[in-house]
């Protein structure tokens, strides 16, 4: 082989290796970021309607003003935590994001110096 085309192979195979490494960091990233998820705090078996007084019927059809309460409560309480659990798994996320963002970064980076090196400063 030419020297240019030695230069060529060189280049590609530094190029998929840098690649190859930012895809590594990228699923390690991914995979420590799935194993600190939060995972849900309650049961929703306790959101259950056993809290209400009575059933409804025809010859009752509405509820007592405790039970709209109760379910009101309950509701609110069940959001309440469901927003927190969105709110944790956002932020895990997010930072999870940032550093894979990082890690391309310096994959990149660190690619682009391979191929600069590998040239030597030939023009291609």
């Amino acid at each position: 082989m030419t020297a240019a085309t030695d230069q060529f192979v060189t280049i590609a195979q530094r190029s998929q290796e840098a690649a190859t490494a930012a895809v590594r960091a990228w699923a390690d990233t991914l995979q420590n970021a799935a194993r600190v998820l939060p995972t849900p705090s309650f049961d929703l078996a306790a959101f259950s309607p056993a809290a209400f007084t009575r059933p409804f019927t025809a010859e009752s059809p509405l509820p007592p003003a405790a039970d709209v309460h109760a379910a009101v409560d309950v509701w609110f309480d069940l959001v309440e935590r469901l927003v927190a659990e969105q709110r944790g798994l956002a932020t895990t996320l997010v930072d999870a994001g940032v550093a894979l963002g990082e890690q391309a970064k310096t994959a990149t980076t660190e690619a682009l110096s391979a191929t600069t090196s590998a040239t030597n400063g030939h023009a291609l």
